[in-house]
């Protein structure tokens, strides 16, 4: 009696009524910017991925415009960066009318300005179906050709060049792929595509592929552990050799494939739930839990430097903005970072006043002199600080808003609305990502506003100040 070869059939469901084409039915679970073409990418549960670009009818977002406070007291300082923001610390810690002069500018409301958006309301341009299940992440991989990856609880790790409209499978895995990692945070807002990209599933497998050959080249499995499911990855942007992943373990594992060994190098043990999102660079780990803590670890020797508990429900997404400074260097130092949660609260966290070296800094000119006792003072006082964690957005804010992608209210305005009913499923903040003068969070919740913008605080004066 010969087998019969198993046959499988897949449909997909119509939109519902009234929504648009390309639209999304289901909530948006990742999203991604491309700086060249000034677009936003998202992913969602209805195996959709739709391109949105700035509707060229507007001209300028009147919420950020709103929001908008002007010029503060003293915001002409060279406050760009953290060194700049450390210099003016230790210049002027005795300085008594500077001091005064921000603490009024903060008293007075003035420090927390937005920086207005340099786009306007976005429109749907173009979509597709790639997924025939939920699309759990996506990761732009090359920017000039707009190509993405993503995975699926269909199982499969696919590829999609939106310029050429062609469509790639790199594998599968034997369950849900839950999360991608790829060192292009930089490269593929510049255009140069790299050609590792690695996927994580609740098969405890990690995957690594090449997207050039469209094949795998290396695996790691949890084997021996009952809960090894993969809900979180990232691989470092500088070094694409070292990969962390987080789940259900609590523990974050740190894998280098430059090692023979097909298990962890070294493992982070701090976090008491699951380990949802992760960022790796320049030897730090910036890790959100269901514990609902934030903490940044040094990979060198595996301690944890800061705990944040600035959030009170699982933190879900974190965000790290790619900046380029003077040195063709990103920000790797996560002297700022956003981090969503299960509420629904996005918060941005600034760092430039904390220096996270275990050395004190010394003055060239030798010991004892008074810019040295500067130092001393920032590495005693301000260095064992957690920085200044701003409110940027409440998701469950009852407004009105349009259709698909809405324009959120700056942190000010909060407080002009109310709050969901109890009754209603909060919207927590699946996605993070920062583009086009605005913030993007995406949720699962609704039924016509799964993406959002919000206005960017400007904290300079309040990390200064604190």
């Amino acid at each position: 009696m010969s087998l019969q070869k198993k046959r499988t059939i897949s449909y997909i469901l119509s939109p519902n009524p009234g929504t648009s084409n390309g639209h999304h039915t289901l909530g948006v679970n990742a999203l991604q910017y491309n700086s060249l073409t000034n677009s936003l990418i998202s992913a969602g549960r209805d195996g959709l991925i739709s391109i949105w670009t700035p509707n060229d009818d507007d001209t300028e977002n009147p919420f950020a415009q709103q929001n908008h406070q002007g010029k503060s007291a003293v915001s002409d300082k060279n406050w760009s960066t953290s060194k700049g923001i450390k210099d003016y610390i230790s210049d002027n810690l005795e300085n008594e009318p500077e001091i005064l002069n921000l603490e009024s500018s903060i008293r007075s409301g003035s420090a927390l300005t937005v920086k207005p958006s340099i786009c306007s309301n976005y429109k749907l341009r173009q979509s597709h179906h790639l997924h025939l299940d939920w699309i759990n992440d996506l990761k732009l991989i090359d920017g000039k050709t707009c190509t993405v990856a993503s995975c699926s609880n269909d199982l499969s790790v696919r590829l999609w060049n939106v310029q050429t409209k062609s469509e790639a499978t790199l594998g599968f895995h034997n369950d849900y792929v839950k999360c991608l990692a790829y060192p292009g945070s930089l490269s593929s807002s510049s255009g140069a595509a790299n050609r590792i990209l690695v996927s994580g599933g609740l098969d405890k497998a990690i995957n690594v592929w090449d997207t050039n050959k469209t094949q795998l080249i290396q695996s790691y499995v949890f084997d021996h552990q009952d809960r090894g499911s993969v809900y979180s990855l990232a691989i470092d942007d500088q070094q694409d050799n070292l990969i962390v992943s987080g789940g259900p373990t609590n523990v974050i594992s740190l894998f280098d494939r430059r090692s023979s060994a097909r298990k962890p190098v070294k493992l982070l043990v701090g976090h008491t739930d699951n380990v949802r999102c992760l960022c790796i660079g320049d030897g730090l780990v910036l890790s959100g839990s269901s514990d609902s803590t934030v903490k940044l670890w040094d990979l060198r020797t595996t301690r944890i430097l800061r705990n944040f508990d600035m959030h009170e429900s699982a933190v879900w997404s974190l965000h790290v903005p790619t900046y380029e400074n003077g040195g063709g260097q990103g920000n790797h130092k996560f002297d700022v970072f956003y981090s969503g949660d299960r509420s629904g609260l996005v918060m941005k966290t600034d760092l430039r006043a904390c220096d996270l070296n275990d050395d004190v800094k010394k003055n060239d000119s030798g010991h004892g002199d008074n810019h040295n006792s500067n130092y001393l003072y920032l590495n005693d006082k301000v260095n064992k600080s957690l920085g200044i964690s701003t409110l940027v957005a409440d998701l469950n804010i009852n407004y009105n808003a349009e259709p698909e992608i809405n324009q959120g209210q700056g942190p000010e305005e909060l407080n002009k609305f109310d709050t969901s009913d109890d009754n209603v499923p909060l919207k927590g903040c699946l996605s993070i990502i920062e583009g086009g003068g605005s913030l993007w969070t995406s949720n699962a919740v609704g039924s016509n506003d799964y993406i959002s913008s919000w206005s960017i605080p400007n904290t300079d004066e309040l990390v200064v100040f604190g």
